[in-house]
C-alpha cells in the first residue's frame, strides 16, 4: 500500500516542503522536498534502507521524477534530500492554520484586521 510522503515524516530528524505553481488563479502542487537525517545510533546502511523504503512506499501516480542527494562527511551519510517532481495537480488554497515557531498566533497569509488574503 502506497502512503503519502507527508505521512512518513514524524520526527525531528526529518523535515521538508511542498512545491506549488500559481498559473493564473490556480494553485498546482508540483512537487515535494524531504530532508532526512540519521536517527542517533542508526548505521549508514540502516539509514539508506529507511530512505529507500520511504521512496518505495510513494504512490507512483503523478510522479515524474524522484532524486536523492546524500551529504557525506568523514565517510558517513549525514543527510539525504529526496526531491519529487509531480505532474501538476490542482489543490485547494485554503487558509494556513499552522502555528508560527511553535507558538499560537494569527492565521498565516492573513493581514491583520483584513480577514482574507
Amino acid at each position: 500500500m502506497a502512503i503519502p510522503l507527508a505521512l512518513t515524516l514524524p520526527g525531528r530528524n526529518e523535515f521538508g516542503a511542498e512545491h506549488y505553481a500559481y498559473p493564473g488563479q490556480l494553485r498546482l502542487w508540483v512537487g515535494s522536498t524531504r530532508t532526512l537525517r540519521p536517527i542517533e545510533g542508526e548505521t549508514g546502511a540502516s539509514f539508506r534502507g529507511r530512505v529507500d523504503s520511504l521512496i518505495a512506499a510513494l504512490d507512483p501516480c503523478g510522479i515524474i521524477d524522484v532524486t536523492v542527494d546524500e551529504d557525506i562527511r568523514a565517510g558517513a551519510v549525514v543527510q539525504a534530500t529526496i526531491r519529487i517532481t509531480r505532474s501538476p495537480s490542482p489543490v485547494s488554497a485554503g487558509r494556513d492554520q499552522r502555528i508560527a515557531s511553535g507558538r499560537p498566533s494569527g492565521s498565516r497569509g492573513v493581514r491583520s484586521g483584513s480577514g482574507s488574503h
